[in-house]
């Protein structure tokens, strides 16, 4: 029984961070993990579509913005983007403003 709720408790992390790498929040994953099983959170975050917004606040959180040419995430502190070779010296960091859902077509 022991064996099995430690397993259990293991597992629902391993399942929390793979919701957070996703962008959908590590503790939604934790409680779905710990209350339905680790499985079921598993596939939830599996066919859940990942959280732009939250994976771009994420990466700027840990010191990282979106190149405006190319789109990829690159260190506060670039010059030059390491993918486009792209001027990014210039650029301010900043969170993008969140979309309006009103106004998407």
């Amino acid at each position: 029984m022991g064996l099995l709720l430690l397993a259990w408790l293991i597992l629902s992390a391993v399942v929390s961070t793979y919701f957070e790498r996703k962008g959908l929040g590590r503790s939604k994953g934790l409680w779905l993990s710990l209350l339905l099983s680790p499985v079921v959170g598993f596939l939830i975050g599996l066919v859940s579509t990942p959280d732009e917004r939250g994976l771009t606040k994420a990466k700027f959180a840990a010191g990282e913005i979106k190149c405006p040419h190319c789109a990829e995430f690159i260190k506060i502190e670039a010059n030059v983007c390491r993918y486009c070779r792209g001027d990014v010296s210039t650029l301010s960091p900043q969170l993008p403003a969140p979309r309006n859902e009103s106004e998407a077509v």
